[in-house]
């Protein structure tokens, strides 16, 4: 199913132990693809299940959060300049931002790590 931003959302009803297993499952990939802790940009919005996912795997990872109020461009990279972030969690939608001028992108079901 392919499914388009303009396309009206759904609402899932998602469970605690759920939500848990979520983070529990990021938390062991992440510490595959990782040697220390990282800092981690969060702008995501904290009520989207990803936010929340995102963010409490960075807590359970004792990861460092630089955590923005709202998604403000010269704001977030001025972040990653000054903190020197080294994680992005990013939603399609903040993605299009960083991207404006792209007409079409894709996206893997995996990690983009730097060699």
């Amino acid at each position: 199913m392919i499914l388009t931003l303009s396309e009206k959302q759904k609402l899932a009803r998602l469970t605690h132990k759920a939500i848990i297993a979520n983070i529990l499952q990021l938390s062991v990939i992440e510490r595959l693809s990782r040697k220390d802790s990282e800092i981690v940009l969060g702008v995501l919005p904290l009520s989207h299940v990803q936010g929340v996912v995102a963010s409490h795997s960075s807590v359970y990872l004792r990861d460092r959060i630089v955590m923005h109020t709202k998604f403000d461009m010269q704001a977030a990279l001025g972040s990653i300049q000054t903190h020197k972030i080294n994680r992005l969690y990013l939603v399609i939608a903040l993605l299009l931002f960083f991207l404006s001028s792209l007409s079409s992108m894709f996206l893997l079901g995996f990690p983009v790590i730097s060699p």
